[in-house]
């Protein structure tokens, strides 16, 4: 009679391999975090007042949207029993490494006055912003998180990652057709 409880290192395996996605998740709130705590920090550039924590958020939200969604899905995909590819798993863990890294540099910097400024301006004797406007900063910003940390790593990490927890495949006795067993009880 076979056990529907997990055995041990069947759990531990299967809540190791969503601690990848609990840190994107809270990388994301690192860098919500620093964000709302980098308010008026472009002030020297003429930017708003809340600009950065905009910025930051637009960076953030998904980030975290796609933290909880992947690692919701890997915990639902271990439910039953599963196999692992190692090398898949290593390729998208390299991919959610760098994700990670990309978050909490932008929190480091998020705050930083240095960060939006551009050149000194001889004329006006103020500093030029490092882009024109604030609007265009924040689409920047938003092309960026979308492209680089949940654009193309977010899709690399689901082809691989993800990818690699596959259902197990489950042992059947050579030479029983249990589909041809049924449909002959039934004739």
């Amino acid at each position: 009679m076979a056990s529907t409880q997990h055995e041990p290192t069947e759990t531990s395996l299967r809540l190791l391999l969503t601690v990848p996605f609990v840190l994107l998740a809270g990388a994301s709130l690192v860098l919500g975090v620093a964000a709302f705590l980098a308010s008026g920090a472009a002030e020297e550039v003429r930017y708003g007042d809340n600009v950065p924590v905009y910025a930051g958020m637009l960076a953030a939200a998904p980030a975290a949207v796609f933290g909880a969604m992947a690692g919701t899905s890997i915990w639902t995909r271990t439910f039953q029993p599963f196999q692992v590819r190692p090398a898949r798993l290593l390729g998208g863990l390299a991919a959610i490494g760098l994700a990670i890294a990309m978050l909490l540099a932008y929190a480091l910097i998020v705050g930083d006055p240095e960060h939006y400024k551009g050149n000194f301006n001889n004329v006006t004797q103020q500093w030029d912003p490092r882009v024109p406007t604030s609007g265009s900063y924040l689409a920047l910003i938003a092309g960026v998180a979308t492209t680089f940390p949940m654009g193309a790593l977010g899709v690399i990490a689901k082809l691989l990652y993800l990818d690699a927890i596959e259902p197990a495949k489950l042992d059947r006795p050579q030479g029983i057709d249990p589909i041809g067993t049924i449909m002959r009880g039934r004739s």
